[in-house]
């Protein structure tokens, strides 16, 4: 994808980390005519089949996420690989020993969020990313300093499996085979026109291959760490600046499970097939202290994910394979009988339990490096809030940078030869963190309070009544009341003023539903 300005006139821009954040950072950056470096420890996610895109529960994407891709044209390129959710669907025990299934709706008006795996939406922005000319991927390279004073960055080589020893390309022919993506084959055509033309004046260049355990240094004007929650960036933030910084963990932590596609054989037994529960819903079996949630895929298999103290994750161990299957036929008997035992013994002790923590900092930049995403503010993911919160770090910061825009013709359009001078990306970044900040804080607050309400307060009645109180006062009056989850999950509305608004409908809801109690408690005494 061509850029509108010469290599000679761009801004040379480093970004590390090629996560969701960073990948589409660069996105924006490539748009706007920088040139744009984007690093990366891990090797190429897209050319490894084995290779998780990091670990993470499944994304559940919502508006904030859906805005920031809609400014790089890849909302629905997305959203045709999702599978959309509309509610909860409870799963609730009966004292008889039978399941009760009950959905809670996300709106009122069928509002969905969408299921997605992190691994997919990344290798869409990793597409992206490398269709612009002006943007250089940099794989298996790991931040060993940042010098601001000079604008250089060094990195290690790490050694990539797709490499020998000796450096040749690795022999594992499937691998060696592989098609390439998209991104990449267009990229490669460009980079083969570019290079008859070399040819023509006699200037072609030789590509130089860097060997596992080299340093190479690249010039920055501006770096941007979106290198996640053990950001090595923020690591050099802190060695030059005075940055507050907290980690703070949970009691609780989580493991991974997986209910997988129905079989052509039980086509017939189950009606949603592939899938084997209802699809279109995020499923949750609450259980008061803890939980277990489970996001379907396009596949028709669903990511399940136990949350709990990591006390109870330990006491599992001690009892060994007898106490997990135990326990998970006390508590999630239907999700044992769709997975079955031997299965879900085997997923159990494959995968590890991790531990929850989030983060808290300030300033979330200082002079020519800034953080977004988890870098800045890791949060737990109890209202599946991390990377659409990421993501709107990203357009939040571009429409600060696009205002400090001197060149700026017309409004609300970005020039791709403004001179932004480091100057300015330093202004912008100072602007983005001290607006940001608040909402940083109070999304990890609104995940925190988000846990409680799924684990124990979906199953309580008074929850429920309060919840249709809660949408009957949106439908009567959508510009004053919207519902906490709405303004969270549906609308742009920064966080701070989510929990702003939350703290004063929570109190008119508690007083009504006071009220609906002692009208019923007088009626009965009456009858």
């Amino acid at each position: 994808m061509p850029s509108e300005s010469t290599s000679s006139e761009r801004r040379k821009v480093a970004v590390v980390g090629a996560g969701p954040v960073g990948c589409l950072n660069a996105c924006y950056l490539a748009k706007q005519g920088f040139q744009v470096d984007l690093f990366e420890l891990r090797h190429d996610l897209r050319r490894d089949e084995r290779m998780s895109a990091g670990r993470s529960i499944n994304i559940a994407l919502s508006e904030r996420g859906r805005n920031a891709l809609r400014a790089v044209g890849l909302e629905q390129v997305v959203l045709d690989k999702s599978v959309p959710m509309s509610s909860r669907m409870i799963h609730k025990p009966l004292p008889d020993g039978t399941m009760q299934l009950y959905e809670v709706p996300y709106g009122v008006y069928g509002e969905c969020i969408y299921s997605v795996s992190r691994r997919l939406i990344n290798e869409v922005l990793l597409d992206c990313a490398e269709q612009f000319d002006n943007v250089n991927l940099h794989f298996s390279h790991k931040l060993e300093q940042i010098d601001t004073k000079n604008g250089t960055a060094s990195f290690t080589v790490m050694e990539s499996p797709f490499d020998k020893a000796d450096g040749s390309e690795m022999a594992d022919e499937d691998e060696k085979n592989k098609p390439l993506s998209k991104g990449q084959k267009k990229k490669l055509k460009e980079q083969k026109k570019k290079g008859q033309g070399k040819e023509e004046k006699g200037e072609q260049e030789e590509s130089v291959k860097l060997e596992p355990g080299s340093k190479p240094s690249y010039p920055f004007e501006f770096v941007f760490g979106c290198d996640g929650a053990n950001s090595r960036v923020r690591q050099q933030m802190m060695r030059e600046d005075a940055i507050n910084f907290s980690q703070t963990y949970i009691e609780h932590a989580y493991k991974e499970l997986t209910i997988y596609p129905a079989t052509e054989a039980e086509k017939d037994k189950f009606p949603h097939y592939p899938f084997k529960m209802a699809v279109n819903h995020l499923h949750i079996w609450p259980r008061g202290d803890f939980m277990l949630i489970a996001l379907p895929n396009p596949d028709g298999s669903f990511t399940c994910t136990i949350f709990m103290p990591t006390k109870n994750f330990k006491q599992l161990e001690t009892g060994g394979d007898a106490a997990v299957l135990a326990f998970c036929k006390q508590h999630f008997p239907d999700m044992v009988d769709l997975v079955g035992e031997e299965q879900l013994l085997k997923d159990y002790n494959e995968n590890k339990v991790s531990r929850l923590a989030y983060i808290k900092m300030f300033p979330f930049s200082t002079g020519k490096m800034c953080l977004m995403g988890d870098a800045a503010h890791a949060t737990v993911p109890f209202y599946g809030q991390g990377m659409n919160c990421g993501m709107e770090d990203v357009f939040e910061f571009h429409k600060i940078l696009d205002e400090l825009n001197p060149g700026k013709q017309v409004p609300g359009v970005i020039s791709p030869n403004a001179p932004f001078t480091p100057e300015i990306m330093a202004t912008a970044a100072e602007r983005y963190g001290v607006q940001r900040k608040p909402d940083a804080d109070g999304i990890i607050q609104l995940s925190l309070d988000n846990y409680i309400e799924m684990r124990a307060s979906v199953a309580d009645p008074l929850f429920l009544f309060k919840k249709k109180v809660d949408n009957i006062l949106y439908k009567l009056m959508p510009q004053s009341w919207i519902p906490q989850y709405t303004m969270v999950s549906f609308t742009n509305i920064p966080y701070s003023e989510v929990i702003r608004r939350r703290d004063k409908q929570n109190s008119i809801l508690s007083t009504v539903a006071q009220s609906a109690i002692g009208a019923a408690g007088a009626a009965v005494l009456g009858a």
